[in-house]
């Protein structure tokens, strides 16, 4: 689904880092009709400190997350 904006609201009050997290294959248990083992990946991306969003819209910090953590899952589609 489209990231939020308000989900960010918290981080920027807070001043705290964001760490954007990129799940591979996390949907794969859900779509086969098995109970065969599956690995999922969980990347865990370089922090966006508050210096570097401190200026931005929330809605611009979702869409930034958001292409972090779509860069990831392409380099693994």
């Amino acid at each position: 689904g489209e990231f939020k904006g308000g989900s960010f609201k918290s981080a920027t009050k807070a001043k705290c880092p964001i760490v954007p997290v990129a799940l591979i294959d996390s949907f794969k248990p859900f779509d086969t009709n098995t109970i065969s083992p599956v690995t999922v990946q969980v990347h865990f991306l370089k922090p966006m400190y508050y210096e570097e969003y401190k200026d931005m819209k929330t809605t611009e910090i979702a869409a930034e997350v958001k292409r972090r953590i779509e860069e990831v899952i392409g380099q693994y589609a």
